[in-house]
């Protein structure tokens, strides 16, 4: 409802910055000690006394939280807004994109690599991204450079507009995202092709991540999935299209 949906995304939002944190933390200690070894004990400042485990316990716990709860929870919110509430829908989508935002290539799987595929492209046709920047203390101090001298002003308490989340993150991790998923989809094409089945779905509005809305083709999904491939061609790497194309 309007009252706990944006606490609850705000806490997806917490999760999955603080997940960062102690990912960059435990990885950083892996790559200390283990240049250690070659020069003589050095170790990172900050974490000579951290409990390495525990860190890692931790972001087990917020693993299971962001991708299975907080996942599952976000996408039900899906199939209510529908096309009902395309703002809702980008919101929504933004946040399930950013639930993989500190994913590894060690972590990809068919859920992970059809919820970014399928939100991104979600995106991408419906919301519009502006090359405005929110930059609360300018915006405030600036209004010679707000277009609509009417709108009211930008506070520093608010989130961002529309998606709530800074543009650039998700162009960051968009881009850092890719390269990893071009690997995972070299490696695993039968997963690969069932993402992009499930992209396909979710951009047409013809079902879910999972499934078609229509009873019929939910029986057929399996024996329809597509092999999709790159288009054969030097500047075409990273563009895929079915075999029936």
């Amino acid at each position: 409802n309007k009252s706990s949906g944006p606490l609850i995304l705000y806490a997806c939002r917490l999760g999955v910055r603080v997940e960062g944190y102690i990912k960059y933390a435990v990885e950083s200690h892996h790559k200390a000690m283990s240049f250690a070894e070659d020069h003589q004990g050095t170790k990172l400042r900050g974490l000579e006394q951290c409990d390495i485990p525990l860190l890692q316990s931790f972001a087990q716990q917020l693993n299971d939280m962001l991708h299975n709860r907080a996942r599952t929870m976000l996408e039900a919110w899906l199939t209510r807004a529908g096309l009902s509430d395309g703002d809702d829908a980008c919101l929504i989508h933004a946040h399930l994109l950013y639930l993989y935002k500190n994913h590894r290539i060690n972590e990809l799987d068919f859920t992970s690599v059809s919820t970014i595929l399928s939100s991104q492209v979600f995106l991408n046709i419906n919301h519009r991204f502006t090359t405005i920047s929110y930059d609360d203390l300018y915006t405030n101090t600036h209004p010679e450079d707000i277009k609509d001298k009417d709108a009211p002003a930008h506070k520093p308490s608010d989130p961002p507009p529309s998606i709530q989340i800074p543009q650039n993150e998700i162009f960051d991790l968009i881009q850092t995202q890719r390269a990893q998923i071009l690997v995972f989809v070299a490696n695993n094409k039968e997963e690969a092709n069932q993402a992009f089945e499930a992209t396909v779905r979710v951009a047409t509005n013809t079902g879910t991540r999972t499934a078609s809305y229509e009873e019929e083709e939910k029986k057929s999904d399996a024996s329809r999935v597509r092999n999709w491939q790159i288009i054969p061609h030097a500047t075409n790497y990273g563009r895929f299209v079915p075999d029936t194309e």
